[in-house]
């Protein structure tokens, strides 16, 4: 017996409205896509951006669109090579591209805690309807702690402990939020276009005792030689590429990670050196063993912390891939990617801001001396006991949470209270300075964005909307759990290629498709 057309029809209908219903619950219940509209996240995620290539260099770099969208061609610079130097984009990179879109998991909140660090999609309290509903932020303080921002690190107060203790980020979380300050792998193409008269920010001690090809630094004597980073040419400092037509002031930034391939000769030894918050960071490379010093700056005899481990070493006369880092009070060393050696410190947040600012055993107060700039750091190679060279040294930084004052947009919303006082324009943002620090309730998550320059986040929201605070939660600066949507777990479809004679490219730039961290 055949099935007649009409019924054929029908069970075609019924099986795209059983699709489409399940499509639906999918979307609604357990993961859904959204578009990243602006650079908060930047450069872990990216708004609506221009991509412009260094003529000199070949490095591409994402850069944000201003409020107007209208690029002010007089702000570029070729970062690349030294932020004097200016980038003069070709006609076509001027074409904008798409925010990244995102697939966020919707039913990991109701099962499971979210973490801190989670690139979190919630909705915003401060105007939790339109088109500025979803927010997209990383979660940095948990239900019962209390945050303190401290020189761009988290100050994590529990609501079982005495006092604040550094946050420091999972290894996997790090590897995915280091930001690009130099890359000393990929020489000018064009080094007769510079203004100055060497392309590398690394200034050879004695000039004569160095010998440099682009990219590799060469040391041909015995004696001992270094390469000091020239802080004019390339300031230590938070400044980010993406917020070029959008300046911001910059803070100094030390917490940094150096990457190098060292080559010395047997017996021979290469040593970094970080100078940062008052303190000497050694991280020693030799034939004999690797290890870290720590001490401070002024009696730099007098070992704080230190080791050395004799079981690894690098051979002699063999380039060996060489990463340092400095971050959330802990150095480490890694040879060919495996970690060797690892001192933390864990200080409190008052000798954090004597030390970070230099006025150590001061008698101001903690709020005084939050108002003091943190001093720039200084970094130096230094090569001896025979021939050695340095070659493709990289500088990245780590994320640096800003102090900034509340604006204007913090009072939009009345509160219904007498508490109007602690929140006003020009008072110290929440959890940047002793008196604004955020104590979250058991409901309560404390946000932050990546690009902490141009991210409207918990250190600024003020109060919020008023249906929120009548029927969520009526604090300022927080986000209650009943507005998290889900943890965005990966970029599927990365900013799409530009928008060519008024249409929109649908090739996503595959180069970027990734695990979001």
């Amino acid at each position: 017996m055949t099935q007649s057309k009409s019924t054929s029809i029908i069970d075609t209908l019924q099986s795209l409205l059983v699709a489409f219903t399940l499509a639906m619950v999918f979307r609604g219940f357990i993961i859904e896509g959204f578009v990243i509209p602006t650079g908060s996240m930047a450069p872990t995620l990216l708004g609506q951006h221009l991509v412009l290539t260094s003529s000199q260099t070949g490095v591409a770099t994402p850069v944000g669109l201003d409020a107007r969208g209208r690029p002010d061609l007089g702000r570029l610079r070729d970062h690349t090579v030294g932020r004097s130097e200016l980038l003069r984009p070709d006609k076509a990179e001027l074409r904008p591209r798409a925010g990244d879109r995102v697939l966020v998991l919707k039913t990991l909140f109701p099962f499971w805690s979210p973490d801190r660090w989670d690139v979190t999609v919630f909705r915003n309290p401060t105007q939790p309807e339109g088109a500025a509903a979803n927010y997209i932020k990383r979660m940095v303080g948990l239900p019962g702690e209390s945050v303190w921002i401290i020189d761009g690190d988290l100050f994590i107060k529990g609501a079982n402990d005495s006092a604040f203790a550094i946050a420091r980020k999972p290894d996997h979380v790090q590897s995915g939020v280091w930001q690009r300050l130099h890359d000393g792998g990929r020489p000018p193409a064009s080094p007769e276009t510079l203004t100055r008269d060497t392309s590398s920010p690394w200034t050879p001690v004695p000039t004569n005792a160095w010998e440099h090809n682009g990219t590799t630094w060469q040391h041909s004597g015995t004696s001992t030689a270094s390469l000091t980073w020239d802080d004019h040419r390339i300031p230590l400092d938070d400044w980010v590429a993406y917020n070029m037509f959008s300046p911001v002031p910059t803070y100094p930034a030390s917490d940094l990670r150096i990457g190098a391939a060292v080559t010395v000769a047997e017996g021979g030894q290469a040593e970094f050196e970080l100078a940062a918050r008052s303190h000497l960071f050694r991280f020693i490379m030799s034939t004999n063993g690797v290890g870290i010093e720590m001490s401070r700056a002024d009696n730099p005899n007098v070992l704080v912390e230190s080791i050395f481990d004799k079981g690894h070493s690098i051979i002699g006369g063999v380039a060996a891939s060489v990463e340092v880092e400095h971050r959330d009070q802990t150095a480490i060393i890694r040879i060919h990617g495996n970690e060797v050696a690892r001192i933390q410190y864990d200080w409190t947040p008052r000798e954090r801001l004597e030390y970070s600012t230099g006025l150590i055993g001061s008698t101001m107060s903690d709020m005084e001396l939050t108002s003091h700039l943190p001093q720039a750091p200084q970094m130096q190679w230094t090569v001896s006991g025979g021939p050695a060279s340095i070659a493709s040294i990289s500088v990245d930084r780590d994320l640096f949470y800003r102090r900034d004052l509340l604006r204007q947009n913090a009072i939009t919303h009345a509160p219904d209270s007498d508490a109007a006082g602690t929140v006003r324009p020009g008072r110290p943002g929440a959890a940047t300075s002793p008196d604004s620090i955020i104590t979250l309730k058991d409901d309560q998550y404390f946000m932050l964005g990546d690009n902490s320059g141009r991210s409207n986040d918990g250190r600024l929201w003020g109060w919020p909307h008023p249906m929120v605070a009548e029927l969520v939660d009526p604090d300022p600066f927080v986000v209650n759990e009943d507005l998290l949507v889900g943890k965005a777990f990966v970029v599927y479809y990365p900013a799409a290629h530009p928008i060519v004679d008024g249409g929109m490219s649908l090739v996503p730039d595959f180069g970027r498709l990734r695990f979001i961290r």
